[in-house]
C-alpha cells in the first residue's frame, strides 16, 4: 500500500510541475517583447593574397559530400569589404 501511495504522490507532483511550467509560459507570452534586427555582411575571399577560405580536403566522390573547407571570413557592418569589421565567421 505504501509503494502505491508513493507512486501516486510522485505522479501528482509531476502533474503540478507541468501545470506550473505551462502557466508561467503563458504569462511570459502576454508581455511585449522587444525585437532586434541585426544586419551584417560576410565576405568570402577565395582568391588573392588575403584568402579567407581554404580547401582542407576534397571529397572522394563527384557529389562534393565530405569536402572540408576552413573559413575565416570578415563580418562587416555594410556590404563594402572595407567597412568596419564587427566579427569573424
Amino acid at each position: 500500500m505504501a509503494a502505491s501511495f508513493r507512486g501516486t504522490k510522485a505522479t501528482v507532483k509531476a502533474i503540478l510541475r507541468l501545470l506550473m511550467m505551462l502557466s508561467s509560459s503563458s504569462f511570459a507570452s502576454d508581455e511585449e517583447t522587444a525585437e532586434t534586427n541585426i544586419v551584417c555582411y560576410k565576405h568570402n575571399l577565395l582568391t588573392g593574397k588575403n584568402v579567407t577560405a581554404v580547401l582542407v580536403t576534397a571529397a572522394a566522390n563527384s557529389t562534393g559530400f565530405g569536402t572540408i573547407v576552413a573559413i575565416d571570413d570578415a563580418v562587416t557592418e555594410s556590404p563594402d569589404r572595407r567597412s568596419a569589421v564587427v566579427g569573424r565567421a
